[in-house]
């Protein structure tokens, strides 16, 4: 049989209907091929659907998606490999769907970890505080020893000479366990370290305004519309027990109420899948779903890998689907490590994950759950010892001296699931190179859809910058890291724009306070803050398109 490269896609949250989303990036492929130079990563052809019976389970089979890629190679098209798309398909997986107010509590939840974390001491939520500690740009033998003194400083005996965990106190730790060059040195990374976990928790606060800002101006668009029409129409009207005011309030919150309903019920089962992954508790029945659906992308994983004509294997999972197949595949490599398999099991594993060459996670959301929902408090050192030592390590044999799979993160500010991956980290010693014990390639893109959060995240594969180095992974098993900076979008709105921008949004708010504190009931006075909350929308919408499309234009040269 002829050997093939895989591609095993994972899609994200909702309800797709069986290989949708499949399809959706195999005609993505097939455009970004149709852009390529036939010369050089050729074109792919011969796109038909199969079907295999499963090596473990033999009274089972999939589909598969089969194509072959085509180079023009003395100007004549010859076929050079052949490739075969799998689905690591979840969606069937039902789960009950989450309450409104089960949500309402998840959210209170996420809103309390959020201060408890901003406001701890030094010693608290030590994850948070590494991932915080892996953004610096500083080498890797520097990292490590302030990783080690760290550590050091959450021992039994170091709790003991300073209970309350301060930041002082960790300086005063810094200074008597260091030499004094090194107590320089570290003493400047811990400096920077306060500083960068300050900054953080400072954008995470402005991003939440950010993005409830313009919520709260559409929701006061909607209920002033509302309360505008409802109060010419119910004037009209006579009502004995009731003030025509607030009739005209009744019926405004009413129909805002009943707007807002629609937008839950559309939005129900996407809330509940995100839900279900964040869910740490065991017993949970949330949790059991998320178990099974790691558990059918590493056996599907594993699956393809055994198959000896299986030679390479590139990894895509976009929104929650790169969670659950980044987990699927750090848990085949964990198995590669198990003290009670035989030696020949052993080598077979570790030939099988290191056909994986590539892993792309596209719109995820895998650094936010790690910090909302992954950051143990550190009160039990010993639970966080096992805990620290378990999620997002890419540790051998995947990863190793001989290199690993290379991971890369598509991302956009505009897109409110995903950013920048800081979580995946290398658990092998390397040459103390800048910036090494990170393990993945931050590529902050503009999708299709920018400025609008849930087409920008469904626009990732419309984007052909992004597809390029894709393309060319699947293609040749190589970056380049031209095509990279490509598709790396940067922002350039200047100084005096955001300015302006924010005074919109401050007026958004004084008008809003106004209106309530000279005439809830003035018909005209709603209007006018709807208007201002159109304008501030609009503004925003106008300044990120106008930045959204010169990247366009500066990529395309």
């Amino acid at each position: 049989m002829t050997k093939y490269t895989s591609i095993i896609f994972c899609h994200g949250i909702g309800s797709p209907r069986e290989y949708l989303s499949a399809a959706n990036f195999i005609d993505a492929l097939d455009r970004q091929g149709n852009r390529e130079n036939p010369s050089e990563l050729g074109y792919i052809r011969d796109i038909s659907s199969e079907i295999e019976a499963s090596s473990k389970d033999k009274g089972s089979f999939r589909n598969y998606v089969e194509f072959t890629r085509f180079q023009h190679i003395k100007e004549k098209p010859r076929p050079v490999k052949k490739y075969r798309v799998y689905e690591a398909y979840w969606a069937g997986d039902q789960h009950k769907n989450s309450g409104i107010f089960g949500v309402f509590l998840w959210l209170l939840k996420i809103a309390f970890k959020f201060f408890f974390t901003s406001a701890s001491r030094w010693r608290k939520y030590p994850t948070h505080k590494r991932r915080i500690l892996n953004k610096i740009k500083v080498s890797g033998d520097l990292r490590r020893k302030m990783e080690k003194r760290y550590s050091e400083f959450d021992n039994s005996d170091n709790r003991g000479r300073f209970p309350k965990g301060r930041f002082r106190d960790f300086q005063e730790y810094l200074s008597e366990r260091s030499s004094d060059q090194e107590r320089v040195d570290l003493q400047e990374l811990a400096s920077a370290w306060r500083r960068g976990l300050k900054k953080n928790n400072l954008e995470a606060f402005l991003k939440a305004v950010a993005v409830s800002t313009p919520l709260l101006a559409l929701l006061v668009f909607v209920y002033s519309l509302f309360f505008f029409a409802s109060s010419k129409l119910v004037g009209a009207i006579e009502f004995d027990f009731l003030k025509i005011e607030v009739a005209s309030q009744i019926v405004a919150f009413l129909a805002t109420l009943l707007a807002a309903s629609g937008a839950w019920v559309l939005s129900r089962r996407l809330i509940s899948d995100v839900m279900a992954w964040t869910t740490m508790h065991e017993g949970h029945e949330r949790f059991l779903t998320r178990e099974r659906r790691v558990n059918l992308a590493k056996d599907l994983i594993q699956d393809v890998l055994s198959d000896s004509n299986c030679s390479r294997c590139v990894l895509v999972g976009h929104s929650l689907g790169s969670a659950i197949i980044l987990d699927a595949f750090l848990r085949l490599n964990s198995h590669c490590r198990a003290t009670n398999i035989s030696k020949t099991d052993r080598e077979k594993s570790i030939a099988e994950v290191r056909k994986v060459s590539h892993i792309f996670t596209i719109g995820s959301p895998i650094q936010k759950i790690a910090s909302l929902f992954y950051a143990d408090s550190g009160e039990n050192h010993r639970y966080h010892r096992v805990r620290h030592s378990n999620p997002y390590l890419l540790d051998q044999p995947a990863w190793g001296e001989h290199g690993g799979p290379r991971i890369v993160n598509f991302w956009s500010r505009y897109d409110l699931v995903s950013s920048e991956i800081n979580c995946l980290l290398q658990a092998i010693e390397s040459n103390g190179d800048e910036g090494d014990a990170i393990g993945v390639d931050n590529i902050e893109v503009a999708p299709i859809g920018t400025p609008f959060p849930l087409a920008a995240h469904s626009g990732y594969f419309n984007d052909p910058f992004s597809m390029a180095v894709i393309y060319q992974s699947v293609a040749s098993g190589k970056l380049s890291e031209a095509r990279m900076h490509r598709a790396s979008f940067k922002s350039e709105i200047s100084g005096w724009m955001k300015l302006v921008l924010t005074a919109l949004s401050f007026l958004f708010v004084a008008a809003i306070v106004l209106w309530v504190l000279i005439d809830v009931n003035d018909g005209w006075l709603a209007v006018g803050v709807a208007s201002m909350a159109l304008i501030n929308l609009s503004a925003v919408f106008a300044v990120i398109r106008l930045d959204y499309r010169r990247h366009r234009g500066d990529a395309k040269d």
